[in-house]
């Protein structure tokens, strides 16, 4: 079976005839090794890291190829899947109701953690703790890591390390576990497929001006 990323490679090959052979993108250093580009092309059930579908884009600068990626894309599946309910709170009102106990601790650490927020974690982890706001359990992490079937160690990676792009499973799990729109939305948004799109649309743009 050819994959969309063996119709890209066989596309560009008409302007690009080195292309014909996959080595070409091995020896033009782009990132991604022999075996994984076999995967890529060869097997249609396999899943690449996030990085890779966009690099094969940007290489090459191909929409339909985007497309087809985001089309075929875990989080979209799940997302036309689930029957997913914004969870989106308005933080400032909340406090007009009575709470007590745990859940007015919980409140008062998404407020602080929301106002003080500098960019030093994650949107995984703002997720997590908005979500806390109706269910306390979400407030502890063993417990979301647990029910999800993420592994504790990666998901503090994924909530703290802001360089750091999770494989499109483990966001996948969280969002079956979360089955929040929000979420999803903001994987889309900082997916490196999506900011490669964004590039190749600037470069457009910039032609256009030309």
């Amino acid at each position: 079976m050819k994959t969309i990323y063996y119709k890209a490679r066989q596309k560009k090959s008409n302007e690009q005839p080195s292309l014909k052979d996959r080595r070409a993108l091995y020896y033009d250093n782009i990132g991604i090794s022999i075996n994984e580009l076999i995967k890529l092309e060869t097997d249609e059930h396999y899943i690449p890291h996030p990085t890779a579908p966009s690099i094969l884009i940007e290489y090459y600068q191909d929409f339909e190829l985007a497309k087809a990626v985001c089309d075929d894309c875990l989080i979209t599946k799940t997302v036309d899947s689930l029957n997913l309910k914004s969870k989106k709170l308005k933080i400032r009102n909340v406090s007009q109701f009575l709470m007590k106990g745990a859940k007015a601790k919980i409140h008062k650490r998404v407020l602080k953690e929301n106002i003080n927020k500098k960019s030093k974690k994650t949107f995984y982890y703002y997720t997590r703790l908005r979500l806390s706001l109706e269910d306390h359990l979400f407030s502890d992490r063993y417990y979301v890591a647990n029910c999800s079937g993420v592994n504790y160690a990666l998901l503090t990676k994924v909530e703290n390390v802001r360089d750091y792009t999770p494989r499109f499973e483990t966001s996948n799990s969280l969002l079956r576990f979360y089955k929040d729109t929000e979420f999803a939305k903001q994987i889309c948004i900082n997916c490196p497929v999506n900011k490669s799109i964004k590039k190749l649309n600037e470069r457009k743009e910039s032609k256009c001006t030309k």
